[in-house]
């Protein structure tokens, strides 16, 4: 069962090699936690204060509880797309250096196939036929 997850472990690891070495990210990251925290400790917490305090029939501090409850939820759902944000500029600057990498490891792979198969060669002499063909068919084509 534990076999499985040296896969996540690779993959996981290798995400954050190339996408958290930039501080927008590591800082998206933290917010995303403390967001989580808010969510599933601050509300529950404040939620049991409501509950607790109405049912001692203490209302003055259930508003204050209630009002813990709503700094909590406007808390989160200002940091919410805030922490979105943050990350998507930190991954823009990942994506311009990976994918630049990318394509040239893409190209240069590209280029040594076509070059050392036959199908380099197949596709250069198919061109230069058909290159040929609409040369010497070019009068005829304007000719009607």
């Amino acid at each position: 069962m534990l076999k499985g997850f040296s896969k996540y472990r690779l993959v996981y690891s290798h995400l954050w090699q190339t996408y958290g070495r930039h501080w927008q990210v590591q800082v998206s990251f933290a917010m995303r936690i403390i967001s989580r925290l808010c969510y599933l400790v601050g509300m529950p917490v404040a939620l049991s204060l409501i509950i607790t305090d109405l049912s001692k029939g203490q209302f003055g501090k259930a508003e204050q509880a209630v009002l813990l409850f709503a700094s909590f939820s406007l808390f989160i759902g200002i940091l919410s797309p805030l922490t979105k944000y943050v990350g998507m500029l930190g991954e823009n600057k990942a994506y311009r250096v990976i994918t630049g990498n990318y394509f040239s490891r893409l190209v240069s792979a590209d280029l040594d196939y076509f070059n050392s198969n036959l199908a380099g060669y197949l596709t250069t002499a198919t061109r230069r036929t058909w290159t040929a063909a609409r040369y010497w068919c070019a009068p005829c084509a304007t000719a009607t």
